[in-house]
Order: structure tokens, then sequence, then C-alpha cells
């Protein structure tokens, strides 16, 4: 994964939790990068170095952690936007794209709504 296609928020894959949320990033040299979980103020933030990370992909489980509404067995959504189990993503019944991975669902909702995908982990 790349850096460029993070947020603060997205959820990824690390060698110790399957679900993990990005509270900050730390640029360490060119190439490199660090990511970190917060856990209080008090305490020292988890890090993993970018290439120990993976994406998440979409399918019905990591569809229902989400605040999405479910439409039936195959489809989610919320006002205008739906994605399925399969990451086909349409507004207004339009087809947009297919979207393989949870960060990316995450970034397309919040550049359409403005609002932040949660993910209930």
């Amino acid at each position: 994964m790349e850096a460029n296609e993070l947020r603060i928020g997205n959820i990824v894959e690390t060698p110790r939790q399957p679900m993990f949320r990005i509270d900050l990033f730390d640029y360490v040299s060119k190439g490199i990068g660090k990511l970190g979980q917060i856990h209080s103020r008090e305490t020292h933030p988890l890090t993993w170095y970018l290439q120990d990370i993976r994406p998440i992909k979409i399918s019905r489980q990591i569809l229902r952690l989400t605040d999405l509404d479910v439409i039936n067995s195959t489809w989610f959504g919320k006002g205008d936007i739906r994605i399925n189990i399969s990451g086909q993503v349409e507004i207004k019944d339009t087809y947009i794209g297919q979207f393989d991975y949870l960060h990316q669902v995450q970034n397309l909702y919040f550049s359409l709504t403005g609002n932040e995908l949660q993910v209930h982990l």
C-alpha cells in the first residue's frame, strides 16, 4: 500500500491486528512511513510501517461493521450511495466503479459526503 491511498480514520490489517484504525502518520524517509493508533493520551501509539499493513477486502461481514444500512442480501447503502458485497459502487443507480478494499470505500464516502464512514470495530 502507498501512503497516498490512506487517510486518518482508515481501517487496515496489520500482522497482529485484523482491523487497525489509523490515527496518525509519521514520515520516516523517502518511501517509508509509519502509521499509528492512539488508545488514549497516556499511552504510546502502536505503530506499523507501511510495508507491514494490508488492505481489508470488501465483504458482507466487513460492510455489516459499517454504519451503512442493509438494503438486501448483497447491497448496503446510505442516502444515494450503494455498495454491494463485491465492491461495486453506485450513486443514484449509476455505476461509479469497483472498489475492492475498505479504505477505498471509506475515502470515496468521505469525498462524496464530507462525513466519515464509521466502522464499528
